[in-house]
């Protein structure tokens, strides 16, 4: 078996920060707009908001990404 040679990934973090906030921004809004069709209170939306915007949800994330 032949080995892979591994290459060193630098990854701007505050960009991946922000790119994962803002792609959760959008999927919160679209939750809100299409949970008022009847099958998700609108509160739920915005309670999960709450929730995601307390820190330490996406620590893990990131670390499992850095390796």
């Amino acid at each position: 078996m032949t080995a892979v040679p591994v290459t060193e990934v630098r990854l701007d973090v505050p960009d991946l920060c922000r790119q994962v906030e803002a792609v959760l921004e959008e999927f919160l809004e679209h939750k809100a707009r299409t949970g008022a069709d009847g099958r998700m209170p609108t509160e739920v939306v915005y309670v999960l908001c709450d929730f995601l915007a307390a820190g330490g949800k996406r620590l893990r994330p990131v670390l499992g990404v850095l390796g």
